[in-house]
């Protein structure tokens, strides 16, 4: 949608968006400076996105069936956020995403304690720690996956 009030844009969007109805602002003045290919490009591909059309697709006829998972690692504060998506579709080009914050255990006395009487007397507080870390961020990935795995096989079957 062209716009030439960019201060109507709030209202239409609103309305547009209760009627399901997708949609993608250009300003006038955008259009009517100097223009190129670049901002026509971009407009397709926001518009795509909305739609949840694919910009581009790569025939894999070895990865049918097949589902790509990334994840990374990244800190905030005194917490990690874990950030994992996965394909869902056969050109691997559509993906399903979540967000995780995990936030650093703290290992008591006793928990210490406990760490070294069943598994390594030498244990410091860290190893504890890193033990607790990797059990947490195991139960975050396990549900991830069975998650996307639920996603995958509603687009697939």
């Amino acid at each position: 949608m062209i716009l030439f009030k960019p201060e109507l844009k709030k209202n239409i969007k609103s309305f547009l968006d209760e009627g399901g109805v997708p949609s993608q602002f250009i300003t006038a003045k955008k259009l009517g400076g100097k223009l190129s290919l670049g901002v026509f490009s971009n407009l397709l591909k926001q518009m795509n996105a909305k739609v949840k059309l694919d910009l581009y697709s790569v025939n894999l006829p070895l990865f049918r069936n097949t589902m790509l998972i990334g994840i990374d690692v990244i800190m905030q504060g005194n917490a990690k956020l874990i950030g994992c998506c996965a394909t869902y579709n056969q050109q691997m080009t559509q993906v399903y995403s979540q967000l995780y914050k995990h936030k650093t255990p703290q290992v008591s006395q006793q928990a210490h304690e406990e760490y070294k009487a069943t598994v390594n007397p030498r244990a410091t507080r860290k190893d504890v720690q890193e033990f607790i870390i990797t059990q947490e961020r195991s139960e975050i990935l396990k549900t991830f996956v069975n998650e996307a795995m639920g996603v995958f096989k509603k687009h697939n079957n």
